[in-house]
């Protein structure tokens, strides 16, 4: 076997030289773990075999470059064939540039620098692209391991097709890939990426046409996006209850009569999509005022078709709470989602409005005494009132021994990123290495977390194939805070960091299936990636080597 890959490998080095001659194209493969920048005056060479478990993905990347522009570009792979099976591919495209308009501030010491301010981000399954003479690009493969298939070596093709000068060009590579024989189990973290289906949202993936609410297409819509929630291994999935889903009117007794259809058939899509083994329901509340340190409201129908958020002393809160909740529980019960629904109330609490938050929560259990409530927040001073707590990264970092002690009182202890921490902390911008995303995932398992959270899964706005940040909003959301998919015509498309997120969670199962055979080896394998909460390396041949000691570890 060692002589057989040998050869394979001599193979591609010499299909490598090869790929410089003619035409000036130079074509290479590259790390997978690496971005490959416009800017890209030579690549390194990443003449390596993948290696995953049986349920698992893998990832190959090449990286070209010609001295013309290339037109009509085209690449595909195909199936991985080894002595007792064939992997399929999932994805092979292109992988598309977007743009910066603004750094995020307080940047990492190994934050990407690009002169164009271009990164590269979206992959692009649509062939028939051009890349402009001397840009660096790349190519992308995905393959998806099947659980039953036998250990050993598969091999494909990677082609890359295109026009330059008015010539034909074909460049071929060999593609290789090592299955180990571990069987990936089902992944243990805890993970929501919230999802939307604003108007935006829709017309962005309609190709700007709008999409009437509730229609055909619009649960098409929802399938779509549960399907890629799927292959990202989410298991837990936030539904609103405001924003149209609950249908809210007052009768002409004065009592409030409330509609769950719409709320019910979106359950039931990311039910049967295997993505909703907890069902987070959407917020209830927010702050009354545009003011960090603000207190909170409950979110109270107008009147007019829209929402005010009202302190919980106002009458009109109490009063219809009072008939909401019990109509949301029966609900809950009679689909069979009482026992996975948890409460998200009012997003991120901090010091200076936790006892309001309490207020809200005290409140709320006079009514259902039975809620059990998940947030996101930014605040250690809601003990007895928090039943999951979703700490940002820092401040799971600062608080750590509080949050322990949570865990040993029975609460549960997650963590979540948005357009903050940064600094060294890792975080899925678009500016930042490609491991610092997967490398999440490992902290959760060195620090012990039962659960990720992020909240912009697809908050599409402007041009998400332009700018990728939103500066100006008060605070910066950086270039991958807000989506870590982009809108196809009636598809989701991948990015870089999504492949990295799905492959975190499996590196994450990978070390729990090895923790319960030996402790102290998964341990010893995660830091050899993870020091602490800020160093960590980013190397990806440190990073493949400490993969590769893990499935030798699981495969003994």
């Amino acid at each position: 076997m060692r002589r057989f890959v040998n050869m394979l490998l001599m193979a591609a080095l010499v299909s490598l030289c090869s790929c410089s001659a003619g035409n000036g194209l130079v074509l290479v493969q590259v790390a997978p773990e690496a971005k490959i920048l416009p800017e890209a005056a030579a690549f390194r060479p990443f003449v390596d075999t993948a290696e995953t478990a049986a349920g698992a993905h893998a990832e190959f990347q090449f990286a070209f470059r010609s001295p013309s522009q290339l037109e009509d570009v085209t690449v595909m792979c195909t199936p991985l064939v080894g002595d007792n099976g064939t992997v399929e591919v999932v994805r092979c495209g292109l992988v598309g540039l977007v743009s910066i308009s603004e750094p995020a501030p307080d940047a990492a010491h190994d934050v990407l620098r690009s002169p164009s301010g271009m990164f590269p981000d979206p992959i692009l399954t649509d062939g028939g692209r051009t890349v402009p003479a001397a840009q660096a690009s790349s190519a992308w493969i995905t393959v998806k391991v099947p659980e039953d298939a036998a250990p050993g070596l598969y091999k494909g093709f990677f082609t890359l097709k295109a026009k330059a000068s008015g010539r034909r060009i074909i460049r071929r590579l060999p593609v290789l890939l090592k299955v180990w024989p571990v069987v990936l189990e089902e992944p243990s973290l805890l993970t929501v990426n919230w999802n939307f289906d604003f108007p935006e949202c829709l017309s962005h993936w309609n190709g700007g046409e709008a999409v009437e609410p509730f229609t055909d297409l619009h649960w098409e819509y929802l399938e779509d996006m549960a399907a890629s929630l799927k292959e990202a291994h989410q298991n837990v999935t936030m539904v609103p209850l405001f924003f149209g889903l609950v249908k809210m009117e007052r009768g002409e007794d004065g009592h409030w009569n409330f509609d769950f259809e719409n709320f019910n058939r979106t359950a039931r899509i990311y039910e049967k999509a295997g993505i909703m083994d907890r069902l987070q329901l959407g917020e209830i509340g927010h702050r009354r005022e545009p003011r960090w340190e603000s207190g909170f409201g409950l979110f109270v129908p107008d009147g007019n078709g829209g929402i005010e958020s009202r302190k919980v002393d106002d009458p009109s809160v109490r009063e219809f709470y009072t008939e909401f909740l019990p109509a949301l529980r029966k609900n809950l019960r009679e689909n069979g989602w009482e026992e996975m629904a948890w409460q998200k109330v009012c997003d991120e609490p901090v010091d200076m409005n936790a006892d309001d938050y309490r207020r809200v929560i005290e409140f709320l259990r006079s009514i259902d005494p039975s809620i059990k409530v998940m947030e996101a927040l930014q605040t250690t001073r809601l003990t007895g009132v928090m039943d999951a707590w979703v700490p940002q990264l820092d401040t799971w970092h600062n608080n750590y021994d509080f949050f322990e002690s949570r865990k040993k009182a029975g609460d549960e202890v997650w963590f979540y990123t948005c357009c903050f921490p940064r600094g060294e902390y890792p975080n899925r911008f678009i500016e930042q290495p490609l491991l610092k995303t997967r490398l999440l995932y490992w902290m959760a398992f060195k620090y012990g977390a039962a659960g990720y959270l992020h909240w912009g899964f697809n908050y599409w706005s402007g041009d998400p194939y332009g700018v990728a940040d939103r500066p100006g909003t008060g605070t910066t959301l950086p270039g991958g805070d807000s989506w870590v998919v982009y809108p196809g015509y009636h598809k989701f498309e991948s990015s870089l960091r999504f492949e990295a997120l799905r492959d975190g969670i499996e590196d994450h199962t990978l070390l729990c299936m090895l923790r319960k055979k030996d402790p102290a080896a998964a341990q010893n394998i995660c830091n050899r990636i993870i020091f602490n909460w800020w160093v960590y390396s980013t190397s990806p041949d440190e990073f493949r080597a400490a993969r590769r000691e893990l499935l030798r570890s699981l495969s003994e």
